[in-house]
């Protein structure tokens, strides 16, 4: 598969290995984030006898992706004004 065939978070997962020490911890923070709330709608669609669709899991999780870097940017620049106003 030609790498402009993938999605961009496939093709971000092949990208060389530059990361700046924020951008590990935000890729932590987002796995951290979304792996509970993950978990929680594939145990909710099994317990209602549903099936999740490749684009509702993909929305969900882009979604709390979304999420997860808007807390951990708020929560960076409070650690930086904290440390700057200290």
């Amino acid at each position: 598969m030609a790498y402009q065939d993938l999605s961009k978070f496939e093709a971000r997962w092949l990208e060389p290995p530059d990361d700046t020490e924020e951008e590990i911890e935000l890729e932590r923070f987002i796995e951290e984030y979304t792996d509970p709330l993950y978990e929680e709608l594939l145990d909710t669609a099994e317990k209602e006898g549903r099936e999740l669709t490749a684009e509702t899991e993909t929305y969900f999780l882009s979604k709390w992706a979304r999420e997860a870097e808007k807390l951990f940017r708020e929560r960076l620049q409070l650690e930086k004004s904290f440390l700057l106003g200290a």
